[in-house]
């Protein structure tokens, strides 16, 4: 978010674009002077709205509309959102997921749509290790709910999918009944004369 700072007449707006290789802050700066014969109020108003305007210029966040492709999204996610935000190791897999297992499927799908339950349908019929499929899941996740957070059309989507999960047996207790009296026994004798309650 942008910070805004009154300097007399006029207001400086300051934002952080992250950290770069060397763990520097990345911050562009401009100021802001108000139209004369404006009332305080209306000015800090102003002041506000040129830097939310300010911040997504520097950002380059887009407009997002609902016959947008998902591949669009996705590529503005990549070139903007991954690069600074996330690690390179992670922006790196994430890319890796995305162009393997998701543009193939949905890449071409306008935003309107995709809806839950066609990404669970879809999400169900991938035929891939339970682990892929997560993490596949994880970077549809992270693309809409990083852009999402910034459009204007915060409606609907992937905010949860059900996944078929493999039956696993149940973990058997390390612990036999007989092993866990002779425990239990133990730890009465080590507590001297208290008695512990089952």
């Amino acid at each position: 978010m942008a910070t805004i700072t009154k300097r007399g007449d006029t207001f400086r707006i300051k934002v952080s674009l992250g950290y770069d290789t060397e763990h520097k802050q990345i911050i562009k700066s401009t100021t802001f002077k108000p139209p004369q014969g404006v009332t305080p109020k209306k000015a800090e108003k102003l002041a506000q709205q040129f830097a939310f305007d300010f911040e997504n210029r520097c950002k380059d966040y887009t407009e997002l509309n609902e016959n947008m492709r998902f591949s669009e999204l996705a590529d503005w996610y990549f070139e903007n959102y991954a690069p600074v935000e996330l690690k390179p190791s992670t922006a790196y897999t994430y890319k890796g997921q995305y162009n393997n297992h998701i543009k193939p499927v949905i890449g071409n799908m306008k935003l309107k749509e995709i809806t839950t339950p066609k990404l669970t349908r879809i999400m169900k019929s991938m035929t891939l290790n339970p682990q892929t499929v997560k993490k596949v899941y994880v970077v549809i996740q992270s693309i809409f709910a990083e852009v999402l957070s910034r459009a204007s059309f915060v409606n609907r989507l992937v905010t949860t999918l059900f996944f078929r999960r493999k039956r696993t047996e149940r973990r058997k207790c390390p612990l036999t009944k007989a092993r866990s009296n002779v425990l239990w026994s133990f730890l009465i004798q080590s507590r001297g004369t208290k008695t512990l309650k089952e």
